[in-house]
C-alpha cells in the first residue's frame, strides 16, 4: 500500500534519479482556490468599486469643465464691460475736441489687450432735440472680436458739449 503511494508520487528522471511531485492534495486546493465562488464575489465587488471611482472621477472632470467655461464667459463679460467704460472715456474726450463727433467703429488688437484676442467697440454720438449742448452716447463692445463665444456689453450715457463759436 505505503509503495503504491509513493510509486504514484514520484517519477524517474532520464538520469535515473527520484524527483518529487506535488502533493495531489496541493493541486485540488489551487484548483479549489480559484474556482471557488467566493472569489468571483471578490472581482465582483473590485469591478463595482472601480466603476464607481470612475463614475465619481467623470462627475469631478464634468464639473471642472463646466466651472472653467463659467470661468472663461464672465472674463470676457468683465473685458467686455471696461471695453464699454473706456469707450465711454473715448467718446467724452473726443466729443471735447469735436463737438461735431459722431461716433465710430474703434478696433482695438490683441496685442494692445491680453494678447489672445482682439476687440470691436462701435461708439455712436446723437444729438438730442432742443439740447444743442447735451449729446446721447451710446458704445457697444465686443469681445472677442471673434464670432464664437463672443461677449457683448453695451453703454449709454448723456454728455454735455460746449458748442464750438
Amino acid at each position: 500500500m505505503i509503495s503504491a503511494a509513493v510509486t504514484r508520487r514520484t517519477t524517474v528522471g532520464a538520469t535515473g534519479s527520484q524527483a518529487r511531485l506535488p502533493c495531489p492534495c496541493f493541486k485540488r486546493r489551487v484548483r479549489q482556490t480559484f474556482a471557488s465562488p467566493r472569489c468571483g464575489m471578490v472581482m465582483f465587488v473590485a469591478i463595482a468599486c472601480l466603476s464607481i471611482a470612475a463614475l465619481v472621477f467623470l462627475a469631478i472632470l464634468k464639473t471642472a469643465v463646466a466651472e472653467r467655461a463659467a470661468i472663461d464667459t464672465r472674463h470676457r463679460l468683465e473685458q467686455a464691460g471696461w471695453l464699454a467704460e473706456s469707450a465711454l472715456e473715448r467718446a467724452a474726450a473726443r466729443l471735447a475736441a469735436d463737438p461735431g463727433y459722431r461716433g465710430e467703429t474703434w478696433s482695438i488688437p490683441a496685442a494692445e489687450l491680453d494678447g489672445k484676442a482682439g476687440a470691436a467697440v462701435t461708439i455712436r454720438v446723437e444729438p438730442i432735440d432742443g439740447r444743442a449742448d447735451r449729446r446721447l452716447v451710446r458704445v457697444e463692445a465686443q469681445y472677442p472680436d471673434a464670432p464664437h463665444h463672443r461677449a457683448r456689453r453695451s453703454k449709454q450715457a448723456f454728455m454735455d458739449v460746449i458748442p464750438s463759436g
